[in-house]
């Protein structure tokens, strides 16, 4: 370690120097819109920090909906290795566009020299569009964000992971016109879904990319660094092995998981809870936490049906992504809770979440349920959580088991709520619970995926036909929707969202017909 050593800016110094260097360094933070890009790991800690967009200069919508030209705003676009669509942008025959920057052709609609210049170039464009391939999130979009233009951009990267598709932004299958041209047509297709569009994307900026927070994150991690760097490697080892607090709030993970375990505060149910996460996951990163702030505004119709369905003397069963936040929130309530994961490390974030708030109504099984046995391959990586038959990315085999042949092993009679989400496995979890689904009707929240269900041969569809079939009413609503907004599902069809929360309940005639009537249960008593 030498915390002596420290980089603030690297511009024209030689790939291996720098790696050196940053070998050598106690401490590397970075500014940037692309936290999962820039991951550098040190001895000591590691953060990527968003970076704050300059409110003070954008300090005013002055988009307008009714424009025609749809703008892109990158310098020496046309440079080899650049990473911002370039072919694809010039392969866009189906808008009036231009494409603003130094160091592009001279047909393009030339450098912005000031505030004011770009100002006038948002009001006049219909919608940013953004095309970048390897680049994700930069100044120019979040900017123009900020002066209410509507965003039209990639589903890569870290584009789909800060922001709501048709909520905030609008989003298309990277490098793939006939999606573009999809998107643009929604845009087109209603003006007060782009004042919608445009208030909503610039409100998301403002909360993410504060100065405030930038100045906050930046503050903590350098006090850390500090901090430990003071302590020493032998004092952070002991540390690692020290019980989890509020006041170890950043700590080496162990040697298999070189990630750190960081420990962030949220709102949960009313009251402040501390929830251990990893510092690499992608499912529940600290940025996420900042941006909702509590978990209602997280996904609000979860956590409707989640809280309603929770309660002294009931049990949850929850299986898959977020199980550690929803698993408080119920615990909270008074209900018993099971959770079931398959990467190594959950179990040891939930016990220190466990501890950390003081609930013992909380149990954990690194298990991954599906319709039988299967031997699979669980990736463990920077930015996924997922389990395929192919070993194509780090991680480990593991032995699927069905949910009904886990409560027989472990004789479970009683669950009042199933939530499922495990991406894609959704159908097939619950193949694998028919026995439990037709005996006791659990409440079922499920966190469906429509495209990558069909990708693993298990649709959408064929659940909603199960279901149906074993006597459940289904409803449905988008995550950021609340429990007044859940539709009825109409003759078995799939919802046309690509992601939704299904809701189902036993069916009131299904319940009546199993309950004894008042006379029998006379009778049966005399």
């Amino acid at each position: 370690m030498q915390p002596d050593i420290w980089r603030h800016l690297y511009d024209g110094v030689d790939y291996d120097q720098f790696r050196k260097d940053l070998s050598n360094s106690a401490i590397v933070c970075v500014s940037h819109f692309m936290p999962y890009q820039f991951r550098f790991f040190s001895n000591v800690c590691v953060q990527a920090i968003p970076h704050y967009v300059p409110e003070h200069l954008f300090d005013a919508a002055v988009w307008r909906p009714d424009e025609r030209f749809y703008i892109n705003i990158v310098n020496n676009f046309y440079a080899d290795n650049r990473g911002v669509g370039a072919k694809f942008w010039d392969s866009i025959d189906f808008v009036d566009k231009k494409l603003y920057g130094a160091g592009n052709r001279p047909a393009d609609a030339g450098a912005l020299e000031s505030i004011e210049q770009f100002q006038d170039a948002v009001a006049e464009a219909a919608a940013f569009l953004w095309t970048a391939d390897a680049v994700a999130i930069s100044f120019a979009p979040l900017e123009a964000m900020l002066l209410g233009c509507p965003v039209i951009a990639p589903k890569n990267l870290d584009w789909p992971l800060f922001y709501e598709d048709r909520v905030n932004i609008l989003l298309y299958e990277e490098g793939n016109y006939n999606s573009c041209r999809a998107a643009v047509e929604y845009f087109q297709s209603s003006p007060a879904m782009r004042r919608e569009l445009s208030a909503r994307g610039r409100a998301t900026v403002l909360e993410m990319n504060r100065a405030e927070l930038f100045r906050e994150r930046w503050s903590r991690v350098l006090a850390a660094a500090e901090t430990a760097a003071r302590r020493g490697q032998r004092r952070l080892k002991m540390e690692a092995a020290a019980p989890p607090s509020p006041f170890t709030s950043l700590r080496p993970a162990t040697t298999e998981n070189p990630g750190f375990v960081l420990v962030t505060n949220m709102d949960i149910g009313g009251q402040d809870a501390l929830i251990a996460h990893r510092a690499r996951t992608w499912t529940v990163p600290r940025q996420v936490f900042r941006k909702y702030r509590n978990l209602e505004s997280y996904s609000p119709i979860k956590y409707e049906l989640v809280r309603s369905a929770s309660g002294i003397g009931k049990t949850l069963f929850y299986i898959g992504a977020d199980f550690e936040l929803y698993s408080v929130l119920a615990a909270r309530c008074g209900s018993s809770v099971a959770c079931f994961d398959f990467h190594e490390f959950a179990g040891t974030l939930m016990e220190r979440t466990k501890a950390l708030n003081g609930l013992e109504a909380i149990s954990f099984e690194k298990i991954a349920f599906d319709d039988g046995a299967h031997r699979m391959w669980a990736a463990d990586h920077s930015k996924s959580r997922s389990r395929s038959k192919w070993a194509d990315l780090p991680g480990y085999e593991i032995t699927t088991t069905k949910f009904d042949d886990h409560v027989a092993e472990k004789g479970v009679t009683d669950i009042d709520l199933i939530v499922i989400d495990d991406v894609g496995f959704e159908t097939r979890i619950l193949r694998g619970a028919e026995g439990i689904l037709a005996k006791r009707k659990p409440e079922l929240v499920v966190n469906c995926f429509r495209h990558g269900a069909y990708a693993i041969g298990a649709p959408v569809n064929e659940l909603l036909q199960m279901l149906d079939g074993l006597g459940y009413r289904m409803r449905y609503a988008s995550s950021l929707e609340t429990a007044a907004d859940l539709r009825e599902i109409e003759s078995l069809q799939v919802p046309e969202l690509d992601h939704f929360i299904l809701h189902a309940v036993a069916k009131r005639e299904e319940i009546e017909s199993s309950t004894p009537s008042a006379s029998s249960s006379a009778a049966d008593v005399s």
